[in-house]
């Protein structure tokens, strides 16, 4: 098959390659003249990221490693241990690292090419990009959208220097409705990434949360060094493409994403795998869209856990806090990339905890 990927993200150099690597001709096209900038990504994640990437450790880059994570709301916290490794990675080294792998499998990787619209006739799909200020146009059999969100909230970090905690670190938004959270996560001994997403103005909501007295018991900023920005999905979308007739989306543009947190690589990595693995096959438009209506029936439930959130009373979720949660959370270790199986399996002794 001939194959056009739009984005070069994590989800579409990892499509790219597992398509390439079965013979088919894959052209990707990133818009930006080097993988991994600009940079919108926290680059939290478990150690099982590397085996569903194909990547080994060395070959990744780790500025920071924990085995547990805090909540917080106002002056309550609560400790969580993981039941694996929680890295902090640098996401540009990964994205290149990812690149080089796809460009070995035979993939033709144009950075500076932007893709601009798409017609089909059913059979194969004409898409127009633009690339050294000239525009050109490719057919293919398949268009794939990897070009991330296509709708969320606007998310915004800081990358300070200064001193402050040795694991990551959220903070719960005490009123509803709620947007999504806080969080400071370390990169190294002296630097933290620091951020926040908003629907109107995140700039102004992550200035007022650093300047509060809640942000400054945990982190004394020193100096900014960078800014980040990005879109945070946090509802479902299609896994049709909205930007290019005839394309499937997956990833962040299909809403393959954790919308407790907005974290999208390992259900990037799920539906690159999933749409790969549906090329073999003989119908692969029709076999990913089914993929896509099993794995909604998670993502919903993501979202059902995002709903409670963020419309929960307040005395509610200072419920959570108490020291009889907190034992029990010490005595069973939480997955990082599976808050809903968490809290399927954990109900009964959770509510029995809150209640207690």
């Amino acid at each position: 098959m001939k194959i056009a990927v739009v984005g070069a993200g994590p989800c579409g150099l990892l499509f790219s390659r597992l398509a390439a690597e079965q013979g088919n001709h894959v052209l990707l096209l990133e818009e930006h003249q080097r993988l991994g900038l600009p940079r919108h990504c926290t680059g939290l994640v478990s150690s099982d990221v590397f085996d569903m990437y194909g990547v080994t450790r060395s070959e990744v880059p780790i500025l920071s490693s924990f085995r547990e994570g805090q909540a917080k709301m106002g002056n309550k916290t609560l400790t969580a241990r993981f039941s694996q490794e929680v890295v902090a990675i640098d996401r540009v080294a990964f994205e290149e690292v990812l690149g080089r792998k796809a460009a070995e499998a035979g993939v033709s990787l144009q950075l500076g090419s932007r893709a601009s619209a798409s017609r089909s006739d059913g059979v194969q799909t004409e898409i127009s990009f633009t690339s050294g200020g000239s525009r050109h146009v490719a057919f293919a059999d398949l268009v794939v959208d990897c070009a991330g969100a296509t709708s969320g909230m606007a998310g915004l970090q800081y990358l300070v220097r200064g001193r402050g905690p040795n694991r990551p670190q959220v903070f719960l938004e005490a009123e509803a409705p709620r947007e999504l959270f806080y969080w400071i996560v370390p990169q190294s001994s002296e630097k933290y990434l620091v951020g926040t997403a908003s629907s109107q103005n995140p700039a102004q909501k992550l200035d007022k949360f650093l300047s509060s007295r809640e942000a400054a018991g945990y982190l004394e900023v020193e100096g900014k060094i960078s800014t980040m920005a990005g879109t945070v999905v946090v509802g479902p979308s299609s896994p049709i493409s909205s930007r290019f007739q005839g394309a499937l989306a997956a990833g962040d543009a299909g809403g393959h994403v954790k919308y407790t947190s907005g974290g999208g690589l390992i259900f990037g990595a799920l539906s690159a795998a999933a749409l790969a693995e549906s090329l073999e096959r003989s119908n692969p438009r029709k076999l990913y869209l089914k993929w896509s209506r099993k794995r909604s029936m998670q993502l919903r439930a993501y979202l059902v856990l995002r709903q409670a959130y963020r419309f929960a009373p307040r005395h509610v979720l200072e419920r959570l806090f108490s020291e009889e949660v907190q034992d029990y959370l010490l005595r069973n270790e939480v997955p990082y990339d599976d808050h809903v199986g968490f809290f399927k399996g954990h109900a009964f002794g959770l509510l029995a905890a809150v209640l207690s």
